[in-house]
């Protein structure tokens, strides 16, 4: 029955709205989730624990109590068995009795993080052990997946932590600012540049990868931007970091939401919100 419920889970997180519908916010939705380690050191044998934040955006639903359920395991289609799910899925408890209030995001147009959740990936290295050294080096993902339930309401998300034998781990993007100035925004109606700015320490890392016959190939992280907002619009919506957008402003107040993801499980959201004009 565990197993069963958990590929139910999997498989309502891959019916997703078209992406256009999906930047404009207003229902709910979860438009990311970071972890604070976002790769998995493969070669410890003790436990490790992985705190993660997912950030939820609900303006259309106001204030609510969600039912929160988070179910992780490794990768059931990495599985070695065959015809197996996920041959033991891990339940974790989410704070406040498995519940999330989006009245504390009111003041933020009940846009922004959640409360965070740890989980625990036991024994990393005993979880490779049946996978090839190719793709213990390169990784094998731990997936994570959320649950909200509000009556008819719900939704599923998924993050994938990959656990890999690299030196040299990822880290998460570090977004310092979404570079758009409000005053700006405030006196025009005209279409303004829209960027991320990151720490010095948050930019694109290198990192390394093995190929099918063992050789190790150097490469560059390249970040992707996703843009969510509730007023105005903001084309194109999803670019990679040095292209650019254009924010149309409008007269009402509004929430601009970027997310930096790096292909390789890191994740950065920032939430600014903007005064009408």
């Amino acid at each position: 029955m565990r197993n069963f419920f958990l590929l139910l889970l999997i498989a309502s997180a891959c019916n997703a709205p078209d992406f256009k519908d999906f930047s404009q916010l207003g229902e709910l939705r979860i438009m990311g989730i970071v972890a604070d380690t976002p790769e998995i050191d493969g070669t410890r044998s003790d436990d490790v624990q992985v705190v993660l934040t997912p950030y939820l955006s609900h303006i259309s639903g106001g204030a609510r109590k969600f039912t929160v359920v988070v179910v992780s395991c490794l990768d059931p289609s990495l599985s070695q068995e065959t015809n197996q799910g996920c041959l033991d899925p891990k339940f974790a408890a989410y704070p406040n009795g498995n519940t999330f209030d989006t009245q504390v995001l009111a003041e933020d147009n009940f846009t922004g993080a959640m409360d965070a959740v740890t989980i625990t990936i036991v024994n990393p290295a005993a979880q490779l052990a049946a996978f090839s050294p190719q793709q213990r080096y390169n990784g094998v993902n731990y997936v994570v997946i959320f649950r909200l339930e509000h009556g008819a309401t719900n939704l599923t998300a998924v993050k994938a932590i990959p656990i890999s034998e690299r030196k040299t781990l990822n880290r998460n993007p570090e977004i310092k600012d979404i570079t758009l100035v409000q005053q700006a925004a405030a006196k025009t109606l005209a279409p303004l540049n829209v960027d991320v700015s990151f720490t010095d320490a948050g930019g694109e890392e290198s990192y390394t990868e093995m190929s099918a016959d063992g050789s190790i190939d150097r490469l560059t992280e390249s970040y992707f931007i996703t843009w969510f907002y509730y007023t105005g619009k903001i084309k194109p919506r999803r670019i990679l970091l040095g292209q650019s957008s254009k924010y149309q402003p409008t007269p009402r107040k509004n929430t601009l939401v970027a997310v930096v993801r790096d292909r390789r499980g890191g994740t950065a959201v920032k939430v600014r919100q903007l005064p009408g004009s």
